[in-house]
């Protein structure tokens, strides 16, 4: 765990020093991704160069205060190319890819809750290619003017968002989508995914808020993103050309990773990573007295063994977290809980 504060450019080099020197092991994960789907010789070497301009690209798209933060990272001494490859490959996950992330989300509102409150489980699901399970991190980030705190949970060097929740409880976990059927799957003049949901969680309270900024933003890619807050959430399928939403109810308390909206269904859906069956089996699980463990019985029935390298429960009314991370399935590992209010105590 890892508590940074200070303007873009302190946090940057905090990262880098405590967080990314003792993880530099990491920037290589682009690459060594490439070669464990590219079994092709010199092929992944030349994807590999060929996407360094397109990633160039969305990086200049990011906001200047994140910016400022990556090229604090590199000035530490790190391979810039790599930070921004990093930072930006998984935004290219439409471009021929074989998908990426396979990850599944439920939620129990707060009258299904044992104790009144909503919980919100969620795995991330990735390939650890050896290594990547060993090096998970929560990073909180302290309140600056106009920005509140928050946490993310992912890895080191990452300067956006994949899982995450501020100090107003508002909680968020990014799902990637496979064989969407919309006008267009890429805008490189769009913002990337991972940065859009970090400036949801340092700018917005509640849910409502958050779907009006995740509106305002153009996006680079499709993905799937679900929010909670104390009161309750919605599953908020984004595209280039606009998003689609479904406010969590009985029956829309779950997402994995396909478009789900009845306008954006695809009846020709791929089943890639049983992304249909884990929807179906999140839907039939029971949804009366859920407390923490309950949801981690939920996620453990849709891990994907060792791919399921991280594991979370968000608690947005007690601003908690109950993690577990390591070896896959993280399903099967104990649930430590985090208490994030007192980071940002004033």
């Amino acid at each position: 765990m890892l508590h940074v504060t200070g303007p873009p450019e302190a946090i940057g080099r905090q990262v880098a020093e405590l967080a990314l020197r003792p993880a530099a092991r990491l920037l290589n994960y682009p690459t060594d991704y490439l070669r464990s789907q590219i079994r092709v010789p010199l092929l992944p070497r030349l994807i590999w160069a060929l996407l360094k301009r397109p990633c160039r690209r969305i990086y200049r798209n990011f906001p200047e205060r994140y910016r400022a933060e990556l090229e604090a990272m590199a000035a530490c001494g790190f391979d810039h190319r790599r930070l921004v490859a990093g930072n930006t490959l998984f935004d290219m996950a439409q471009m021929g890819f074989r998908p990426m992330f396979g990850c599944s989300s439920w939620v129990a509102r707060p009258e299904q809750a044992k104790a009144g409150r909503l919980l919100f489980g969620r795995n991330l699901d990735f390939f650890p290619l050896g290594y990547l399970h060993q090096y998970s991190l929560v990073t909180v980030y302290a309140a600056s003017p106009g920005r509140l705190g928050f946490a993310s949970i992912g890895f080191p060097g990452a300067v956006g968002c994949f899982s995450g929740m501020n100090q107003a409880g508002l909680s968020l976990a990014r799902h990637e989508v496979f064989t969407p059927v919309v006008k267009k799957t890429y805008n490189p003049d769009g913002i990337p995914f991972a940065i859009c949901f970090r400036d949801v969680l340092e700018t917005c309270q509640t849910v409502s808020e958050a779907i009006r900024a995740i509106q305002a933003t153009p996006h680079v890619t499709v993905n799937n993103v679900v929010l909670c807050d104390a009161d309750g959430g919605a599953v908020v399928e984004i595209a280039p050309e606009g998003i689609k939403w479904q406010a969590i109810t009985a029956e829309v308390r779950s997402c994995t990773n396909h478009f789900a909206h009845p306008e954006w269904q695809n009846s020709r859906q791929a089943n890639a990573y049983q992304t249909e069956d884990r929807l179906a089996r999140l839907r039939a699980a029971p949804v009366s007295g859920v407390g923490v463990e309950e949801v981690r019985q939920v996620l453990d029935g849709v891990n994907q063994g060792d791919l399921t390298i991280q594991t979370m429960v968000f608690d947005p009314s007690a601003v908690a977290i109950h993690v577990a991370f390591g070896t896959g399935p993280t399903t099967k590992l104990p649930l430590t809980r985090i208490d994030l209010g007192p980071y940002w105590a004033t």
